[in-house]
């Protein structure tokens, strides 16, 4: 198969993916519209700029999302240091999803360049919302994983020192032999 013949089920599922992402934005702010309304309005959005500002406005989209790539990498690396699984689990889930978004931003930005050098402006149009989705839904990203809270949160530190208490007048029960142990006789393994 060449390139050209690999794009089309790439951008059908490229397009289904987004697809997914807007509705699932529509249904988290409990808006009835319909879920294309999100792609529909970065669509919208995409009119007003001209290809110039569209190119230099991908190119800041893509710079911006590998910025927030390499400071959740930052993040992850910390957790490793302290040994923290949870929150170390917690930032892997939302790497993958950085890392697929940011190659969805750079394959967009390129088509973006292309379809503006073939001087295809519906195709311009959908690129750049497509890029601007993504941006983002990596920024929410990168909300959500200074969220991530990890075992350390639960736990008391090894400086914690407790003390306790003796009641004064209790008796010493520490020379006190221990009781017996109980006998207990297994049961039958056979009737016979």
């Amino acid at each position: 198969m060449t390139r050209a013949s690999n794009r089309g089920p790439l951008r059908a599922i490229l397009l289904g993916w987004l697809s997914l992402v807007a509705a699932s934005a529509t249904a988290q702010t409990g808006d009835a519209a319909a879920p294309n309304e999100g792609f529909k309005v970065e669509t919208d959005k995409a009119q007003r700029y001209s290809d110039k500002d569209k190119l230099s406005l991908g190119e800041e989209a893509v710079a911006a999302e590998q910025r927030i790539l390499q400071d959740v990498l930052q993040r992850v690396g910390d957790a490793r240091k302290e040994r923290d699984l949870v929150k170390l689990n917690c930032l892997n889930e939302k790497l993958t999803q950085i890392k697929a978004l940011l190659r969805i931003g750079e394959q967009s930005y390129i088509a973006l360049q292309e379809a503006v050098a073939r001087a295809v402006e519906t195709s311009a149009q959908h690129e750049f919302a497509k890029m601007q989705i993504a941006k983002q839904r990596v920024q929410q990203l990168r909300a959500e994983s200074e969220q991530c809270i990890g075992q350390m949160a639960f736990f008391i530190d090894e400086k914690t020192v407790v003390s306790v208490e003796i009641p004064q007048g209790l008796p010493d029960v520490s020379s006190e032999p221990a009781p017996p142990a109980p006998v207990v006789n297994p049961p039958a393994l056979s009737a016979f």
